[in-house]
């Protein structure tokens, strides 16, 4: 928070900035709109709308479980008893100030609207009654003495106004409830102070100044019960901010569109340049096979050579029929009956006749010397014949 816009003593909306030796500048001056416009285009939270608290209402309302979810709907008529006007005359604002407890501001909807009609106020997004910007301190209370009214901050949840000649009474009975280690009175001076009873007497510490200078002396930014809730929640100036950045909206836009246009334009180039290809590779497949239909021309020429070159399993298969078959035509009288090759531990299964055990141990001999590994399965005699089933693998 940096400044606060606010009606002054004669009526008139001013601003008046949080700093030393800063005074009020009304809004209806082409200075005043100026400074206001500068803050709220830095920050639009920087600028709060204190009103007099004599319009408002507050309250302190304790919350059941059950009402947290639907509290912006039940809150009015939860209140409704305190209240001397119509609930549908008016306007709720609340804050949480503990987790069963919220403080509530009640103001005229007719009210509302009329601040809402100023130019000035209707772009500020916190409306708060005066008295809450005053600091709150369990052990300190603050009264604010000006012409005609005294603003009064108890604590966190107590805060009123009142003519002069009635603060005796208000201090006096709030007493009653606790009384605080003093009570800070700004004034611009001593003759403006109400007469008091000697019990109140007693914690008054005059300072010299008004309500800006008890608002500074807030060492911590006030939790704000904010008026602008519900119906009355500030919009955010979208049409201005339009009008700010549309031309570096458009020209955003405009770079999108010839991005997006040239990135169309590379992919339609690449999908031609892919179609191409694809037909120039079908033309070179039907020179190689003219028949058969297409569908992967890449994975059918692949296995076509393949088949053509032969692949591992089928150069393994010849190389060990070829060293096999050299020794089974060495020996005399063996015919091979059957013949198989097993893949997966590169091995021949062969079902062969010898002419005799003899001629059987000498192809088993031979081909452990020719660097084969075989293994006898069986064999028995069939007729002047042996019939053998054998292993050979490679070495």
């Amino acid at each position: 928070m940096k400044a606060v816009l606010k009606y002054d003593e004669s009526g008139v909306l001013v601003l008046q900035q949080l700093r030393v030796h800063s005074g009020p500048i009304p809004v209806a001056t082409p200075e005043g709109m100026a400074q206001l416009n500068a803050l709220l285009q830095s920050d639009r939270n920087s600028v709060v709308f204190a009103f007099p608290s004599e319009h408002a209402t507050l309250l302190t309302h304790p919350v059941a479980k059950a009402e947290r979810k639907v509290l912006s709907q039940s809150l009015p008529y939860s209140v409704e008893d305190r209240l001397a006007e119509d609930i549908d005359e008016l306007h709720f604002a609340h804050r949480w100030i503990d987790d069963d407890e919220v403080a509530v501001a009640v103001v005229r909807k007719t009210l509302m609207n009329e601040w809402l009609q100023e130019p000035a106020i209707n772009p500020v997004a916190h409306w708060v009654p005066d008295t809450l910007l005053l600091p709150a301190s369990p052990d300190q209370w603050v009264v604010v003495v000006e012409s005609g009214r005294c603003l009064v901050r108890i604590s966190e949840r107590q805060a009123f106004v009142c003519q002069p000649d009635l603060v005796n009474v208000f201090l006096s009975a709030s007493l009653e409830s606790g009384a605080p280690t003093s009570i800070v009175v700004y004034c611009q001076s001593d003759a403006e102070l109400p007469d008091l009873d000697p019990s109140v007497k007693a914690l008054i510490q005059v300072r010299k100044g008004a309500w800006l200078d008890a608002v500074m002396m807030n060492s911590d930014v006030p939790t704000l019960l904010n008026l602008r809730q519900g119906s009355y929640v500030s919009v955010l100036p979208w049409a201005k901010w339009w009008r700010h950045w549309r031309w570096v909206a458009a020209t955003l836009l405009v770079a999108v569109l010839v991005q997006g246009a040239l990135s169309y334009a590379q992919w339609q180039q690449a999908q031609d340049v892919n179609l191409e290809i694809r037909r120039d590779i079908e033309a070179r497949y039907r020179e190689v096979y003219p028949q058969g239909a297409i569908v992967d021309p890449e994975k059918q020429l692949e296995r076509q050579l393949r088949s053509l070159r032969g692949d591992a399993q089928s150069a393994g298969f010849m190389s060990l029929l070829e060293q096999a078959g050299a020794v089974l035509r060495s020996v005399p009288g063996t015919q091979v009956l059957n013949l198989n090759y097993t893949d997966r531990n590169g091995q021949l299964g062969l079902t062969l006749i010898a002419s005799d055990f003899a001629a059987l141990e000498t192809l088993r001999t031979q081909l452990s010397n020719a660097g084969l590994k075989v293994e006898l399965e069986n064999s028995n005699a069939q007729g002047d014949q042996v019939r053998a089933r054998m292993r050979v693998g490679g070495p």
